[in-house]
């Protein structure tokens, strides 16, 4: 017999005796219900998650399809500015090789880039709670163009920067937006390995940048890479055509006939997921949002910031500007230019052997999010990335300098960030934040880290240039103790989420539960199923 949960919100009813029941509930006079209704596919496991909720993995699937453009679109500006067919058309310093890029410019290229991440992440969840998830995906896709089109026409470096900023915008609407409707649609059982996928087409993205640079790495058509981004964009369109609208965002903005229709198309015929109830619970949960706080549009922000929101809105900042500390803009943005300052001979295989070791770690990642954790990852994979940038510091101080080895701990670092933050940091932002509050946590998290970011990919290519302090490999010792500062952080602030419930999370954020008792701390929901009865908060 499936156990009765106990839910308590108020009904506008009449209630004439002390017992109802209306469609599976049981009302008593106070205004509580029971809801006879415990599915099992809560308790399925990944595998058979996937195969019985297929549409909707399918149609998130196609979301994080967005998310290769991301990368793509991350990936070229730090790799292209070694291309000497590049160098030859933004040049404009002369050094002791022949022409050089100004390191001011190439910072001025990522600030705008970064900046309009920022602005994106900022503006975007607001347009998509009014608009929708789908008008996003629409408008993202129309920065993007804008983006290619001024890149390949850009024969002057403001202009390219112009487009750099088109760039980061339409990125940062899709890092703030394509998650919060992947949280939306995911089943529970499978949300953390479908984060990991959208990560995973981040990184896919960034191989496909490595080999197109690679590919072009001898010729003088540098602009092929930016005519290739319109295929990427291409593998975007399917979730435009086909993903329906989130039925949670539909079902706030009081569009009951949309949530039902998405609600059909992506849950429909699933053992154990009645349609009908899923549906009740959900307009219930809507209703009981807007009684307990008037939905404001704008009003929104400030309530991350309040009461337990606060809290949750900080747990999902975290790890995603973690992935800055561990030196993202480094090892990342800029590792073809760093192999390159670093005197190896072959930048760009080297980032392509990097980005392949990057994908192999995030697919492996898909199995350990939801059985090891997100927690252990963070902190085993943090300690990891720490030591490979104190070592890298160390390495800068050989006169010869071992290319072999700085691509082998490069490739250590890169495994590492794959299993930890860089596939750990999107599933936070879509388990901490509160359901209704949800893109705009999302959004402020994503605009966080791009602040940071904004800082390092400005700096960092002043810190390795000749022109400027050059640091070269010694910058190792910059990004090793902000590492060991980030694990700290994360340590003491950042609590584990595997397995759990929006329910039970949202529990365990109003009960104020300590970070280091969240894994082992029994909410009312498991104590209700585990006894067959109890009480839990809708």
């Amino acid at each position: 017999m499936q156990p009765q949960i106990e839910h308590t919100m108020d009904l506008d009813i009449d209630t004439k005796n002390d017992i109802q029941t209306i469609d599976n509930v049981n009302i008593d006079a106070r205004g509580n219900f029971e809801l006879d209704y415990a599915p099992d596919y809560l308790t399925w496991s990944l595998a058979k998650t996937a195969k019985r909720f297929w549409r909707a993995v399918l149609y998130c699937t196609l979301a994080s399809l967005g998310a290769v453009f991301d990368g793509y679109a991350i990936g070229v500006p730090g790799n292209i500015i070694a291309h000497p067919a590049f160098i030859k058309q933004f040049g404009t310093i002369m050094g002791t090789t022949g022409l050089e890029l100004d390191a001011l410019h190439v910072s001025a290229w990522s600030a705008c880039q970064n900046g309009g991440q920022i602005f994106g992440m900022l503006t975007g969840p607001a347009f998509s709670d009014f608009f929708g998830r789908k008008p996003t995906m629409w408008l993202l896709s129309g920065f993007l163009t804008l983006a290619i089109i001024l890149e390949i026409v850009a024969r002057e470096w403001r202009v390219y920067a112009i487009a750099k900023w088109f760039a980061g915008l339409g990125t940062g609407i899709i890092q703030s937006g394509l998650t919060v409707y992947i949280a939306e649609v995911a089943p529970v059982r499978a949300r953390g390995s479908i984060l990991a996928l959208y990560s995973f087409s981040f990184a896919l993205g960034g191989l496909a940048s490595a080999v197109g640079m690679q590919i072009i790495s001898a010729h003088d058509a540098y602009r092929s890479i930016f005519y290739s981004e319109f295929v990427l964009l291409g593998l975007f369109v399917p979730a435009l055509i086909f993903a329906p609208e989130s039925h949670t965002w539909a079902m706030r903005r009081g569009k009951e006939d949309q949530a039902r229709r998405a609600m059909r198309r992506l849950y429909a015929r699933v053992e154990s997921y009645d349609l009908e109830i899923e549906f009740d619970m959900l307009k219930r949960t809507v209703d009981e949002e807007r009684k307990e706080k008037a939905d404001r549009f704008w009003r929104q922000y400030i309530e991350c910031f309040q009461g337990p929101n606060l809290r949750r809105t900080i747990v999902s900042f975290i790890p995603l500007a973690f992935q800055q500390f561990v030196g993202l803009a480094l090892f990342f943005a800029y590792t073809t230019y760093f192999f390159q300052l670093a005197g190896y001979p072959h930048p760009f295989e080297a980032t392509l052997i990097q980005t392949c070791i990057l994908l192999l770690f995030l697919v492996i990642s898909f199995f350990l999010l939801d059985t090891i954790g997100r927690r252990p990852l963070l902190l085993v994979g943090g300690c990891i990335m720490g030591i490979c940038s104190f070592t890298v510091g160390g390495i800068g101080f050989m006169e010869t300098l071992p290319g072999t080895a700085l691509v082998s701990l490069t490739c250590l670092w890169t495994a590492s960030y794959s299993l930890s933050v860089g596939s750990v940091g999107w599933a936070y932002v879509a388990d901490t934040a509160s359901p209704r509050l949800r893109a705009k946590t999302a959004g402020m998290a994503a605009a966080g880290t791009a602040m940071f970011g904004l800082i390092f990919q400005y700096t960092v290519p002043i810190m390795l240039s000749p022109q400027q302090a050059n640091w070269g490999l010694k910058i190792g010792f910059f990004f090793g103790p902000l590492t060991i500062l980030g694990l700290v952080i994360v340590y003491f602030f950042v609590p584990e989420t595997k397995g759990r419930t929006y329910a039970e999370l949202d529990e365990l954020f109003e009960k104020r539960i300590p970070t280091r008792q969240f894994r082992k701390y029994i909410t009312e929901v498991q104590a209700a199923a585990a006894t067959g009865s109890g009480d839990a908060s809708a």
